[in-house]
């Protein structure tokens, strides 16, 4: 784990005070509000974290050892090709819903989000046949 990591949490966690701060003095609306409480607790949990892994030798290692073996890579991967294959089931449904509720614009935010993953999936596929 770099020291960047720590740094990020500062970051989150100094843009999430501000955010709260800016909430209760009614300069932001609630959802920047609770955008920053987001921000500051995952800012908490990540210095929490990287603080574990400097001062304790046997968390580090088992921490290693999952970010570098093979099989939970090759888990994290097919973990978030079913993700991607769901999430197309759900925006296919969701698509077909709207259409008949007649929510159009709906319906376009969900088609140019499925378009992009299309895309991407296209890109990196080209460029992953042409590396490996």
């Amino acid at each position: 784990m770099k020291k960047q990591n720590m740094i990020f949490s500062i970051i989150w966690m100094v843009i999430g005070l501000v955010l709260v701060i800016c909430g209760a003095a009614d300069a932001v609306d609630d959802f920047w509000s609770g955008f920053g409480g987001g921000l500051f607790i995952i800012g908490v949990l990540q210095m929490i974290r990287y603080i574990r892994y400097r001062t304790s030798k046997k968390y580090q290692e088992k921490f290693d050892i999952g970010v570098t073996d093979e099989r939970n890579q090759f888990i994290s991967r097919k973990s978030w090709a079913c993700a991607a294959r769901m999430y197309l089931v759900f925006a296919a449904v969701a698509v077909i819903v709207l259409n008949v509720a007649g929510k159009d614009t709906l319906i376009l935010g969900i088609s140019v989000s499925t378009g992009v993953l299309f895309l991407l999936f296209w890109i990196f596929y080209l460029y992953f046949k042409k590396t490996e």
